[in-house]
């Protein structure tokens, strides 16, 4: 299974901690984030791994894995950045990966073995997390409703109360060389200025309206989202470095 970790932007909501390097080089216990993802990947069954890269792509050689460029990364979403790896995709499919989180193995494993075309994960006890990193839990969060068999019913918009919001997607997925397919032909049909503002929950939830089919898992393993300074503070707070080690 091949991985692909999307890390064109910068964070600026990351402040100082992203002047000099992408976002994904952030440390949560003196680590850069990539190399938890990069382990992570690994241990879940990941044999190939490519970098989206764009701020600062040059901070990404050095770890030796493949890294295309996105050269309008200040100038569009995650979505162009995916397009990048449309090769990869069209051939294998891949495990997508944001890079600004961290998650377990165990979670990479899940979504290599769950069957469908797009499969998301989505951590069902997210209020614990966004309880710390919000006086509002439903200032940052977005939409998500699954049914009992877990294929995704709504996914990121704006939520009006907690029962909207079943689960948080974790920014890690899965897409199938046939799933691909089914994407590309969607954004064949916009013209490039909506494809270039268009988000990834934006994307599937336009996928979702047409009738295709997003599956969903449950990450059972700790895992976090950093967008803030604060954000890094905590998760050195409640999360040990032993902690840590177990999402490998």
């Amino acid at each position: 299974m091949y991985g692909i970790i999307l890390a064109a932007g910068r964070g600026s909501r990351l402040e100082a901690l992203t002047q000099n390097k992408p976002k994904c080089l952030v440390e949560i216990h003196e680590r850069p984030l990539l190399e938890w993802q990069i382990d992570a990947l690994k241990n879940g069954g990941v044999d190939n791994i490519s970098i989206i890269g764009g701020y600062r792509a040059d901070c990404l050689e050095p770890y030796g894995f493949p890294v295309i460029v996105n050269d309008r990364w200040d100038q569009s979403n995650m979505v162009v950045s995916l397009l990048s790896a449309s090769i990869v995709l069209e051939r294998t499919g891949a495990i997508i990966s944001y890079a600004d989180i961290f998650y377990p193995a165990s979670i990479v494993r899940t979504l290599i073995e769950t069957p469908g075309q797009i499969v998301v994960a989505q951590d069902p006890r997210w209020q614990d997390l966004w309880m710390r990193r919000f006086q509002n839990p439903l200032d940052d969060a977005e939409t998500f409703i699954a049914n009992e068999s877990g294929r995704v019913t709504e996914i990121g918009d704006k939520p009006d109360t907690l029962d909207a919001v079943q689960g948080q997607f974790m920014g890690i997925f899965k897409i199938t060389a046939a799933g691909w397919a089914v994407i590309k032909e969607h954004l064949s049909g916009l013209c490039s200025q909506d494809v270039d503002k268009l988000d990834m929950t934006g994307l599937l939830r336009a996928l979702i309206q047409k009738g295709e089919t997003i599956c969903s898992v449950s990450c059972e393993g700790i895992w976090g989202e950093v967008d803030t300074p604060f954000d890094q503070e905590l998760y050195e707070r409640i999360f040990s470095y032993g902690d840590m080690r177990e999402i490998l």
